[in-house]
This record gives C-alpha cells, structure tokens and sequence, in this order.
C-alpha cells in the first residue's frame, strides 16, 4: 500500500498510482523450486502460460478491476505466501477496485484527442500530464540541499 493514505479528507478513496504490480520470483526462490523434485516449470507454464511467467527482476501490472479479481480468484489459500496475498486484497479491496476505477476515469477524462486541439501560442510547450499518484512528494524524507 505505500506510505500515502488511500482515504483522503471527507472518506474519499484516493487511487495512488490506481495499479497493483506483481514482482517476479526473488533469486532465492527460483533456487528453491529448482531442488523440488517435481516439475515446475512444466505446471507454471501449464497454469500461467508463457506470457504469464516473469522471471527474477520481472514485474508485472494490473490495470483493471477483473483482471485483480480473476488473480485473487487464481490464488491458491493453501500456500502461506498465496493466503496472506489473499487476505491482504480481501481486506484492502474497498479501496482498491475504487482506486482503479477512479484512475482509470481520470485517464479517460484527460485522453484528448490530438486532431480537436488547436494551440494558439506560437512556440509548443511542453504538455505534461501529470496524473495525481505523481504528484506525490516524500516529506519525511531528508533534504539533501
């Protein structure tokens, strides 16, 4: 979840970065599987398919609402790792799927069309969407200056 809040003031849910990311296998783990006398490579590729399986220092994200449900769906409770994972979306999802869903608004709000806009400035500048998960600062961090 990060340090930021995802309630903002008034009980709104804030997105963050409206995403959940999925990291790849640590090196340790792919070194443990490796001395499991079963196959599995053979049942990841049977149960992820190729272009599901990240390998170490991979990661991958989730931008729709299904898609997370489809994964929660996927993960199997009898595994420690898999029924913590579980547990955690159960109980942050109220303000998970709101959070996606709101990013996935605002960037539909703010797609523009580039045909419809016409600029009446003589030199381009730079058009930067900044989209509100970027606009947040560390204060507890140390300033270096």
């Amino acid at each position: 979840m990060g340090a930021a809040s995802l309630i903002g003031s008034g009980g709104t849910v804030q997105y963050g970065t409206g995403r959940i990311f999925v990291q790849g296998p640590s090196e340790f783990d792919v070194e443990v599987l490796r001395r499991r006398e079963e196959d599995v490579d053979k049942r990841r590729r049977e149960e992820e398919g190729e272009e599901g399986m990240l390998d170490v220092g991979e990661w991958a994200v989730y931008n729709d609402v299904d898609e997370v449900r489809e994964f929660v769906d996927w993960l199997n409770p009898k595994g420690v790792r898999e029924l913590a994972l579980k547990n955690a979306f159960t109980k942050w999802w109220n303000h998970i799927s709101p959070g996606m869903r709101r990013r996935a608004a605002d960037l539909n709000a703010n797609a523009k069309i580039p045909e419809a806009r016409r600029s009446t400035r003589k030199h381009a500048g730079a058009d930067v969407l900044r989209e509100p998960y970027m606009q947040w600062t560390n204060r507890k961090a140390v300033n270096g200056s």
